[in-house]
């Protein structure tokens, strides 16, 4: 729509500059592009800098790692891309979203990242944000690629992928680690919570500080432990 087009235009001539292959862009593809550009700007990155020491730690020490991806398979790739291309998808809210984002947001994230360098948990809990991502994941779930694919509500099915390797590692093993972004520790909707309604014991920092007994000397309902990644 014009007024969309138009406000890309603005952002786009100070994020991204004189790129005209971006305007051949999908909105949900420009969207990124837009995005990545303007938190570089900002001086913020979405570099996984934690998970790289973490599996660099762990091949280290020899610690096996588990992985909790979600695997599809596309039998024909080349004609699945066209579509993608070329199909049906209600994008245009994945590009406002994002320039309501870049436009209005990029203090609060450099404060998130902040509290976040710092472990402020508090502030991070304070500063918790709506996604970008929402309107983008909706319109591929809406599109007609993920119809013919049966790939709707990705994101949930790589919650259940995670919680299962979760749950296996923690009947398992005496200790488990994993690591997961902030966004998914603090949201009421998030892994941890979801982990929490199914019996487990899930503990704070805070929670820790203010009890000096060891995890081992807790109740023996299960319970496991998680890091952060990157701020998003």
């Amino acid at each position: 729509p014009s007024p969309v087009y138009a406000r890309w235009q603005g952002l786009k001539a100070r994020y991204i500059g004189h790129d005209g292959g971006v305007e051949k862009f999908r909105p949900i593809f420009a969207a990124g592009k837009l995005y990545e550009a303007a938190v570089k700007d900002a001086g913020l990155s979405d570099d996984n800098v934690v998970g790289q020491q973490v599996r660099k730690l762990a091949k280290q020490h020899k610690i096996a790692e588990v992985s909790t991806s979600f695997k599809f398979t596309i039998a024909d790739p080349k004609a699945a891309i066209a579509e993608f291309r070329h199909g049906s998808m209600d994008d245009a809210a994945c590009l406002v979203q994002t320039m309501d984002q870049v436009e209005h947001d990029l203090p609060h994230m450099q404060a998130e990242a902040n509290a976040w360098a710092t472990g402020d948990i508090d502030t991070l809990a304070s500063l918790r944000r709506d996604r970008r991502d929402d309107a983008c994941t909706a319109a591929f779930d809406g599109s007609d690629l993920a119809r013919q694919q049966g790939l709707q509500d990705v994101r949930g099915k790589v919650a259940q992928s995670w919680l299962k390797a979760a749950t296996d590692a923690l009947a398992k093993n005496q200790r488990t680690f994993a690591l997961l972004p902030m966004g998914e520790l603090l949201s009421p909707k998030g892994y941890l919570a979801r982990l929490k309604a199914q019996g487990y014991t899930v503990a704070t920092p805070n929670d820790l500080d203010d009890d000096p007994a060891p995890a081992s000397s807790t109740a023996p309902s299960p319970a496991g432990n998680t890091s952060d990644s990157a701020a998003r």
